[in-house]
């Protein structure tokens, strides 16, 4: 039975790491296009257009692909729709040096609103329904029991400190039907204040 227990814990741990380490994949309209590139309402070139794009447009998360493999579903205007990868090109993002964490990640939340997004490997702002506050990022610590992912970030300023934890797990806003990639909590500080909320690219 002890056996057992470890092969099924091992096996466990192994899963989460990998699904953990799971980075979402970014894309931009190919800068070769000589037309800007409709986004449409499924994956279809009969589906409604929806929208454009322009050449070299960037970045885009590719939530999903259809069961072709030549649709991606993105997110647009707040819901999602389609774009044809064959398009599109897969980018390499700047992160937060040894973390799987973009650089321009932006993670909000609601009820109440809070939103922090990361401008640099130096800097962040965060914005309350109070204030919007440049916040310097003062330490980034990665876990030590899994791999790359969560991420903790210190955010100090003359008046405010405050932790977020970004993880790479799948995120609800409890407002859509839309499945973000990234989920955050912040913990506000000195009241140790705690919110949650989900991240995308800007």
């Amino acid at each position: 039975m002890k056996i057992i227990s470890a092969i099924f814990l091992a096996t466990l741990l192994a899963t989460c790491a990998t699904a953990s380490n799971a980075q979402p994949d970014y894309y931009k309209v190919k800068d070769s296009l000589t037309e800007h590139l409709n986004v449409r309402e499924a994956p279809s070139s009969e589906s409604k257009d929806v929208g454009d794009l322009a050449p070299g447009a960037q970045p885009f998360e590719i939530l999903e692909t259809d069961a072709s493999g030549e649709w991606g579903r993105i997110l647009w205007l707040e819901k999602t729709a389609w774009v044809a990868l064959r398009f599109m090109q897969p980018i390499e993002l700047p992160h937060l040096e040894n973390t799987i964490v973009p650089i321009g990640l932006l993670c909000a939340g609601a009820e109440p609103f809070w939103t922090m997004e990361i401008e640099s490997a130096e800097n962040a702002v965060l914005s309350t329904s109070d204030s919007v506050t440049p916040m310097s990022l003062s330490n980034v610590s990665v876990s030590k029991n899994r791999a790359k992912d969560p991420v903790a970030i210190e955010l100090l300023s003359s008046s405010n400190t405050a932790i977020t934890v970004v993880s790479r797990n799948a995120c609800s806003d409890g407002m859509s039907d839309i499945n973000y990639s990234w989920a955050a909590e912040i913990i506000m500080q000195p009241e140790l204040k705690l919110l949650s909320g989900c991240c995308v690219m800007r």
